[in-house]
């Protein structure tokens, strides 16, 4: 029977455990997750009972059993220790039942902010990008402000927003990349306790990080297999997008610099100047790390996206060469959530 109207009702009295019953009740106003199910024991039964509803409705087809007799034995006297105790625990259930389902209705609300702040950011993102590549000052301010604004309202949702950067892997763009390394990074900062301002700052070098690969040919940037002359030219992009951001006014200092070395590694290893360790400041190795993540969590031409747990397993790996050990641990606190989603 398709339609549970259809479904004959039976008297609570006579109900059972393997009896799949039908609640005509609406889903808030009783304590069971579902408004049809199996009766798995006495004890969800005496609570069906204790809601005082005369009759529910039931499915033969899906029931492991009949109802009980419609002459039943008397039942036997009431325990009213044991009644009061039933009535509690019902009450204490359905108080849960309706404060869960209050808070996933904030969770999808707030997903929806997220996804509309998310896709603002995103357009505003593309707009500061075509600024700085035009060398145009409004773009430093426009990045600043952007950066600010993702502080106050991502990184309290963080992880809300790493779940739509994962979910949108697939569309990596310029402009993508930039504001999901802003988002990691800034969310990587507020981690290791680091102060709003230079948490915002570290938002503006994350946007900007990749603007010198203007300079650079198409061919070398998409090619995976660049030669040693191509793969020279490629590294040129963090010099010269720390001299692109230099002719713009009120950049801060430290923004420059950590647009420069955002392929330092810890161990030394990096370009372009091949400082190491705590000589590298904060926010490039954070950049450096975030940087990274989105590029090993996003679809490429040459190969996919990787699962969040080989990144994890990559950052681990990689922890006091590549990557800063202080950086990895906070990033592994923050991506934990998101590896059985990857």
């Amino acid at each position: 029977m398709s339609d549970k109207t259809d479904l004959p009702t039976v008297a609570v009295t006579r109900l059972r455990p393997g009896m799949y019953v039908h609640l005509d009740l609406p889903w808030l106003d009783h304590p069971f997750w579902f408004n049809a199910f199996l009766l798995q024991n006495e004890e969800q039964v005496r609570e069906l009972q204790a809601l005082g509803i005369a009759q529910v409705r039931w499915d033969p087809s899906k029931s492991r059993v009949s109802p009980l007799p419609e002459t039943p034995s008397p039942p036997p006297p009431k325990d009213e220790t044991q009644q009061e105790g039933r009535r509690q625990r019902l009450a204490a259930r359905h108080a849960l039942k309706r404060r869960q389902h209050e808070a996933v209705i904030e969770v999808r609300r707030t997903v929806a902010r997220c996804a509309e702040a998310y896709q603002q950011a995103l357009q505003q993102t593309q707009l500061v990008l075509q600024q700085l590549a035009r060398a145009q000052p409004q773009g430093v301010q426009a990045a600043k402000q952007l950066a600010e604004e993702a502080a106050r309202h991502f990184t309290p949702q963080a992880q809300v927003v790493l779940q739509l950067i994962a979910e949108q892997s697939g569309e990596e763009g310029a402009a993508t990349h930039a504001i999901n390394v802003m988002v990691l990074a800034m969310t990587l900062a507020h981690r290791l306790g680091l102060d709003q301002e230079l948490i915002a700052m570290i938002g503006t070098a994350a946007l900007v990080h990749d603007v010198g690969k203007i300079r650079i040919p198409t061919s070398v940037l998409l090619n995976p297999k660049r030669n040693r002359h191509e793969e020279s030219l490629y590294r040129l992009h963090a010099q010269y997008g720390e001299e692109i951001l230099r002719q713009l006014p009120n950049l801060a200092e430290p923004i420059l610099h950590w647009v420069r070395w955002h392929h330092e590694r810890y161990d030394g290893r990096g370009y372009p100047e091949g400082i190491k360790g705590e000589e590298i400041p904060i926010g490039a190795r954070t950049l450096c790390l975030a940087d990274a993540v989105d590029a090993m969590t996003s679809e490429r031409p040459y190969r996919g996206a990787r699962p969040m747990g080989e990144v994890l397993e990559e950052l681990k790996r990689n922890a006091g060469t590549q990557f800063c050990p202080k950086v990895v641990e906070a990033a592994l606190k923050v991506l934990e959530g998101q590896r059985a989603k990857g």
